[in-house]
């Protein structure tokens, strides 16, 4: 009877039955964390235009943000106003916080009839006055219902090209710095946002880098305005000949370095994007080395306006780091920063301290945790991003670049985009 019994449940007792009895039995694997950096990278996707470029919103967007500096007012401020701003504007930068609270609810009070002298004054030099301004502006987009409807009519549904060159040529920059070219074959999904979209990244870097050839001038310039936006786009297309050696760029590419070289950065920022990109061209043959250092020396020797990350930056890659730059870098506000400046920042860091140094430690430890949490991790279509104070869609997407490519930094993540050591 036991013989009989056993022969009969032979069938279910197999190893290969076995096995997979047990693998139902088992609890399903946890499902794997997701990356900061590739979610990022998916919400930069998720927000390309049609046309490759990144600027204005895709129609499927539902972020909803309106850029409150930037954005015209038909407004002419009444001398009450006028009056006022001027004499409480100081008060916005005082370092006693009661003093500053004081007259940013005196400015709110105004309503809409001071949102023109704000925006002027969100364009100061000062960072803290720039940032003070930009917040109250963004409050009285989100509480006055006046100044909401300003914002709505002045509007532009479409972005202007020096804004599409550079954010487009920032993010495409995201994308290389993580190994993606225009040849990557990676697809991902877009849970939990979107479960029956992927995204090919290299079609995305593809779609882009088509756009800006589509964007360049006879002269090797992208446009006459921005030169900002001439460099972005100039690493942009650096970083991709460098990382596929495609035949099809190294023309474009040598005429926008070409151009580049010959022009003169007009601020910080500009200065940092135009450095890296010469620094590109040389490690991708496009120049020759030794054009690299003297122009690195102008900027370190000249008169621009450069920010202390900015300065101590062009110093070190010039090999003359100056102890004063240093202390100076170290008691600057972090926090006072914008995204881009913050980047600049961190460029400075890795050029200036290995990461072994405790100063490179700190630096990188605070902004893993900062980036971290503070990244939306939530399942709508802003999944991914970073805000850091930003006031408008296009500002959301360069904080997310930035952001994103100081968290490869701090990660001491690079794949071809500078190395300020070498």
């Amino acid at each position: 009877m036991a013989g009989s019994n056993l022969s009969a449940a032979a069938p279910f007792l197999s190893p290969v039955r076995t096995a997979l009895a047990l693998l139902i039995l088992l609890p399903a694997p946890a499902p794997r964390e997701e990356a900061p950096s590739i979610r990022s990278l998916k919400f930069l996707a998720r927000h390309q235009r049609a046309d490759g470029s990144w600027g204005a919103p895709p129609p499927d967007c539902r972020c909803r943000f309106r850029d409150v500096v930037r954005t015209p007012v038909d407004l002419t401020p009444l001398d009450e106003a006028r009056g006022l701003f001027q004499a409480v504007q100081e008060d916005l930068s005082d370092d006693d916080p009661g003093i500053r609270e004081r007259a940013r609810k005196q400015l709110i009070s105004l309503g809409a009839s001071v949102i023109p002298l704000l925006q002027e004054a969100a364009g100061a030099a000062e960072p803290e006055l720039r940032w003070r301004c930009r917040d109250i502006l963004a409050t009285l987009w989100r509480t006055d219902a006046v100044s909401r409807d300003l914002f709505e009519q002045g509007r532009e549904k479409e972005p202007d090209l020096d804004l599409a060159l550079n954010t487009t040529g920032l993010i495409l920059i995201c994308f290389m710095n993580c190994g993606y070219s225009q040849l990557s074959r990676d697809e991902y999904g877009d849970a939990p946002v979107d479960n029956t979209r992927a995204f090919k990244f290299g079609e995305v870097v593809k779609k882009g880098l088509k756009w800006l050839l589509q964007q360049q001038r006879d002269d090797g310039s992208f446009t006459a305005g921005s030169s900002q936006s001439n460099a972005l786009a100039t690493l942009a297309l650096s970083e991709a000949y460098g990382m596929t050696a495609a035949s099809s760029l190294k023309e474009p590419a040598g005429q926008a370095v070409a151009f580049l070289k010959a022009s003169k950065p007009a601020d910080a920022a500009t200065a940092v994007w135009r450095g890296l990109a010469l620094r590109s061209a040389a490690l991708g043959d496009l120049i020759p080395e030794k054009e690299l250092r003297p122009r690195v020396e102008q900027v370190a020797d000249a008169s621009l306006p450069l920010s202390p990350g900015a300065r101590l930056l062009f110093s070190s890659l010039a090999r003359r780091k100056a102890p004063e730059l240093v202390e100076r870098f170290l008691d600057s506000d972090a926090d006072l920063l914008s995204p881009e400046e913050k980047l600049i920042a961190t460029y400075a860091i890795d050029a200036t301290w290995s990461s072994v140094t405790p100063e490179r430690k700190a630096w990188d430890a605070t902004a893993k945790a900062m980036l971290i949490d503070s990244q939306n991790d939530g399942p709508g279509c802003g999944r991914g991003s970073w805000l850091q104070g930003s006031t408008s869609f296009e500002s959301r997407l360069r904080s997310t670049a930035c952001s994103h490519l100081m968290l490869l930094q701090a990660y001491n993540y690079k794949y071809t985009l500078i190395d300020a050591r070498r």
